[in-house]
């Protein structure tokens, strides 16, 4: 079904069956029936790779940086300084930047511009990250 309005390159489910999309700098969340849109943060993103499986977190990208933003307010967290794509060269094809598992139990990173590589993260019990470095992940993990 067409989501009235919504011009993204991408969309994703959050685990509440709403879906969150970036327009124009905005990452919004519509019910699946298109109704109820809202701004989800309040930060400027142009592209959105996932939602947490609790729903309390959206990775997306914010220009160069892919930052991980609470839902529910507060200071985004920087994953990555640098490594935000959404697909380049092989659009379609490349695997999001991060993603979770939809059990909470992996953090899954992709890195597609500079090794090309892709990680799985084993995630703490009731955590969506594992510890990061303070300047967030190197271009090499």
């Amino acid at each position: 079904r067409l989501i009235a309005n919504a011009r993204s390159t991408r969309a994703v489910f959050g685990p509440d069956d709403k879906i969150f999309f970036a327009q124009d700098g905005t990452l919004y969340r519509v019910k699946p029936d298109g109704t109820a849109r809202e701004k989800a943060i309040d930060d400027r993103v142009f592209y959105v790779y996932a939602i947490s499986p609790d729903g309390n977190w959206a990775a997306a990208w914010a220009g160069t940086a892919v930052n991980l933003y609470s839902l529910h307010g507060g200071q985004a967290i920087e994953l990555c300084p640098a490594c935000g794509t959404v697909g380049a060269d092989h659009r379609g094809i490349t695997p999001p930047v991060i993603t979770w598992s939809r059990d909470g139990k992996f953090l899954y990173f992709h890195f597609a511009w500079t090794t090309r590589e892709s990680y799985v993260v084993t995630l703490q019990n009731g955590h969506v990250l594992p510890p990061l470095p303070k300047d967030g992940i190197a271009e090499q993990v």
